[in-house]
């Protein structure tokens, strides 16, 4: 059977949606299907992991056996459950969305001529719009759409003949205008920032993009003065300007922090998912440079404590996920290691390991501390909770590995340690998902490991560890150099010493 995605769509359902899907699958209008219910239930007993652990034909045989359902229809019912799933989603979109849902709404009244109606729901949506002063940019757009619908109901049905009334239709304009014009100039300097930065990861030149073309025509400080006091979001322009001149000139640190200053300013008036989309700007900015090699110590304490308001406000939950990504716990770990914060590492792994997806949430609790084991010299207990993860489902199994050759080496226990090296060597040149570069690294690592290794036992000290030493310190792209630059240069002062005695 070939790969389907309903395992990947029920995976990101929180507890609280299967309940939802589950009474929306029971509802006749929806679904006239009653045996899909009984194989939505049938699958959820293999929830959250699902075909993690077994084949998706193992799961599909038993739940068929136990619908008994013949193998033919089967197929064609997990189609029609897979649409209907995805069909809740889109539901689920909509009334998640108010601003959105409720636009669409008078759309319809405006287009049926239910004037009175119309306008009695415009007015409520009105008073909510004037109520929310929290800044959402979807909502901004939203507001755009809301007063286009009010400006043209008022141009087909209303009587402007009045200044009054003229007056009241130029209002509507100028707020649909400064709607649409926050809502342009922040996405359009987003698309800039994702243009940046693909093209900085790929060393192309970063001054090539239409966003950019285009915002260089704009005098946006002019667009912010006649914003400013006249509209209840135009802090959100300041902050988005500011945004871009940190972007545009990264070696000021001023604007790194004029930036960051303005999003502390403002903290309270934004909703989660914009403060989200704000302070990940702040860390990538902050990654860029660590990596850049600029002011490294500096950005490396920003970069700390961005995490630690990222963590405590709980950022990484939205609408979208409840949990924290493998990838970004990870990163906050590894930055501090990098400072030392070994009893903050420890706190944190203890109260966020909650957090990550329960299909992983093990294999990662035990893959950090693995790692904060042997940054702490504990390599025994490394060793330990390294063996514990389950390697078969483990994004960072090389990783993993090759701190346990750091252990094996620090322990001094060798046998361990050319197991994995004649074991992992073939098994990384034939990974069809690492690029040829990352191989190439590892590749390197293992091979100037094993000739540290050889150096270590061997009594005529071949190949000799200041050889290697000298070696790596011309390599350019060697995983883990800094540890073997360390290494070979105290086993170089080692040999130095018995040479010395002889």
């Amino acid at each position: 059977m070939k790969k389907r995605v309903i395992f990947d769509l029920l995976r990101t359902f929180s507890k609280k949606e299967l309940r939802e899907l589950k009474r929306y699958l029971n509802s006749p209008y929806f679904n006239s299907r009653r045996v899909l219910i009984d194989i939505y239930e049938e699958l959820l007993k293999y929830y959250p992991k699902f075909d993690a652990e077994r084949s998706e034909d193992e799961i599909f045989d038993e739940v068929r056996e136990k619908c008994k359902i013949i193998r033919s229809s089967f197929i064609v019912l997990i189609s029609y459950l897979t649409q209907q799933i995805q069909n809740f989603v889109k539901q689920k979109s909509v009334e998640i969305n108010h601003f959105a849902s409720n636009n669409l709404f008078l759309d319809e009244l405006r287009k049926r001529n239910l004037n009175a109606l119309f306008m009695r729901h415009s007015k409520i949506m009105h008073a909510q719009v004037e109520k929310d002063k929290t800044y959402a940019q979807d909502n901004v757009f939203q507001l755009y759409r809301f007063y286009t619908n009010l400006f043209n109901y008022k141009a087909i049905t209303g009587k402007l003949n009045r200044p009054t009334s003229i007056k009241k239709q130029v209002k509507i304009i100028d707020s649909a205008t400064q709607n649409l014009t926050l809502y342009y100039i922040t996405d359009m300097i987003c698309y800039y920032l994702n243009a940046f930065e693909y093209q900085a990861g790929f060393n192309l030149q970063r001054d090539k993009n239409l966003p950019k073309s285009l915002l260089a025509t704009f005098n946006l400080e002019k667009i912010l003065s006649e914003l400013k006091g006249n509209y209840k979001f135009d802090y959100v322009l300041d902050i988005y300007i500011k945004l871009l001149k940190m972007y545009a000139d990264p070696a000021k640190t001023e604007n790194y922090k004029g930036f960051k200053a303005i999003v502390e300013t403002h903290y309270n008036k934004m909703c989660k998912s914009e403060l989200a989309f704000l302070y990940t700007r702040l860390i990538s900015f902050c990654i860029g440079r660590i990596n850049e090699d600029k002011n490294v110590d500096y950005y490396r304490k920003e970069l700390y404590n961005l995490y630690k308001s990222y963590l405590d406000n709980q950022l990484f939950k939205t609408d979208k996920t409840e949990y924290l990504s493998d990838t970004l716990f990870r990163a906050v770990l590894l930055n501090a290691f990098s400072l030392q914060e070994y009893g903050w590492s420890k706190q944190f792994i203890e109260k966020y390991s909650y957090n990550l997806n329960p299909t992983h949430a093990q294999n990662m609790y035990n893959y950090c501390n693995a790692l904060l084991s042997y940054k702490m010299g504990n390599y025994r207990e490394s060793v330990e909770y390294a063996n514990k993860v389950n390697l078969d489902v483990f994004i960072y199994k090389y990783d993993l590995k090759f701190y346990q050759l750091f252990c094996f080496y620090e322990l001094g226990e060798y046998d361990p340690a050319r197991s994995i090296l004649h074991n992992y060597e073939s098994v990384i040149r034939y990974d069809k998902m690492l690029n040829k570069d990352t191989k190439n690294s590892y590749i390197r690592f293992l091979k100037y490991y094993n000739r540290m290794l050889k150096s270590s036992l061997s009594k005529k000290q071949q190949p000799p560890a200041d050889y290697l030493h000298d070696k790596l310190l011309r390599e350019k792209d060697v995983m883990h150099k800094a540890w073997l630059i360390e290494k070979t240069g105290l086993l170089a002062k080692q040999q130095e010493k018995i040479r010395k005695a002889q």
